[in-house]
């Protein structure tokens, strides 16, 4: 389940557009090195090279720590270890662990200002990867809860940018 370039890219038009219009505060996902740095790791990611992507998620977190981004990307690279095999359990605490640690920072983002879209789409995709995994393990009820929680995020995205 790769994430198409596209989506991507629109996406951070989209921010871009957005944060032009209005007065929103300065976005990690819009400032340019960090997106060039961040496709070239999550590059590597998708191409299996897991140290390689992890070194320049550990970057970004030692140089953002309060951000969701570094965890959040921390997480997706445990996610693409768990693909190939889905059977294979070994993974999934430290991928829980990233996303719940990207949650709480996105949290406190989003508690100090309602209208952050960037806290919004972290909170809406930690929450999602969490409820794909729930529910390939068959835990309904955590995946159900999980699920319900990115679509209210997804929701509250959708409010603000409309």
């Amino acid at each position: 389940m790769r994430i198409p370039y596209w989506l991507v890219l629109t996406f951070f038009s989209f921010l871009t557009a957005r944060a032009q219009q209005q007065a929103m505060p300065k976005m990690l996902l819009l400032d340019m090195d960090t997106q060039v740095q961040a496709t070239r790791a999550v590059n590597d990611m998708y191409n299996f090279k897991f140290e390689k992507a992890e070194r320049e998620f550990g970057w970004f977190k030692l140089n953002h720590p309060t951000h969701p981004l570094p965890d959040f990307l921390l997480g997706l690279s445990e996610w693409w270890k768990i693909v190939p095999n889905i059977d294979n359990q070994q993974y999934d605490t430290k991928f829980l662990a990233y996303m719940d640690s990207a949650i709480t920072k996105a949290e406190k983002l989003y508690d100090a200002d309602k209208n952050n879209v960037e806290a919004a789409f972290f909170l809406a995709g930690a929450y999602g990867f969490k409820g794909r995994l729930y529910s390939e393990r068959k835990d309904w009820r955590k995946a159900a809860v999980a699920s319900k929680n990115a679509l209210n995020y997804l929701d509250k995205f959708r409010d603000v940018v409309n």
